[in-house]
């Protein structure tokens, strides 16, 4: 089941998250606001399309009543605030105030979801720029509690991955809680490559795996091929950057986890950004790749499309 405003163009099924710490698209939050509306939990004739003050309080008080004890105040497509708020039933407290406006929400079934943009190198490019200037807000405790975990958003300071894709491909401006330098490395190459590939919708959702040097197997299932041996010949120890195809991911072998990056056209991308690759010695150019160096082999060059 999903919403629709009546008399308008607006899908009532969300397409980012509305709340505290949601993206907050103004199409998003007006259907939110309409149903809190219609179940008495929002001000009549205060549809303004922002989530503001009233807006996330309208969220807890509903959360409060109906899907949790410690509300959160953010309301994420597909999950339990949201499917609550869409069941009709959920409508206790009495309504004051003047009527609901015409463009009242009522359930419609059999709505699908937008199809995601088309995927886009160029697009992927911009994605990657942007987080690799963010870095987690405690790089002291493990991966889920540096916002890379696989769960629902609890736990303190964890964002889930499908909020960090949404961030991303929003270009979200607090995408992380802190900010970096974009060429410190953090060593969350596969994070930051895994996100960045969903959020320009390469992928569906964020990928399995921990290691980067695993990732073929996972690219290969979302419909990439390694062209590694079409690209990078046998007898070559290295070839121009310039051979590999723009928005390649590129997969490592060598210490514990290998290394993944994406080739931009001049950038190689992961959690920073660097004219170098990984494989490239000190001494090598940067208009070259080596196959194997600086404790990295070189496995794969995965594209997809084209």
């Amino acid at each position: 089941m999903v919403a629709s405003i009546k008399g308008t163009s607006i899908v009532g099924r969300l397409n980012g998250s509305v709340g505290e710490g949601g993206f907050n698209r103004p199409e998003d939050v007006v259907i939110v606001q309409q149903l809190l509306q219609d179940k008495g939990y929002y001000l009549p004739g205060t549809l303004d399309r922002r989530c503001g003050i009233l807006t996330i309080k309208a969220i807890k008080e509903f959360q409060a009543t109906y899907v949790m004890q410690a509300p959160d105040g953010l309301i994420q497509p597909d999950k339990n605030t949201w499917k609550k708020l869409i069941t009709d039933k959920n409508r206790l407290i009495p309504r004051t105030g003047p009527p609901v406006s015409p463009t009242k929400i009522k359930l419609v079934p059999g709505v699908k979801k937008p199809a995601p943009a088309p995927a886009s190198v160029e697009n992927l490019i911009r994605i990657m720029n942007h987080i690799a200037t963010f870095a987690p807000g405690d790089m002291n405790n493990n991966a889920r509690s540096n916002g890379f975990g696989d769960g629902d958003g609890s736990g303190e300071n964890h964002v889930s991955t499908t909020q960090l894709i949404e961030k991303a491909r929003a270009l979200d401006p607090n995408f992380l809680p802190k900010k970096k330098d974009a060429g410190t490395s953090l060593g969350q190459c596969a994070s930051y490559v895994k996100i960045g590939l969903a959020a320009a919708n390469f992928v569906t959702g964020y990928l399995p795996g921990a290691s980067a040097k695993n990732m073929g197997d996972a690219l290969k299932k979302q419909g990439f091929k390694n062209m590694m041996e079409s690209i990078f010949p046998k007898d070559k120890d290295k070839i121009p950057c310039q051979s590999l195809p723009k928005g390649a991911v590129l997969v490592y072998t060598g210490g514990a986890h290998g290394h993944i990056e994406i080739w931009s056209g001049s950038h190689f991308m992961s959690d920073y950004i660097t004219t170098r690759a990984r494989s490239n010695e000190i001494k090598d150019p940067v208009t070259l790749i080596r196959r194997t160096g600086h404790d990295r082999t070189l496995i794969g060059i995965w594209t997809k499309g084209n």
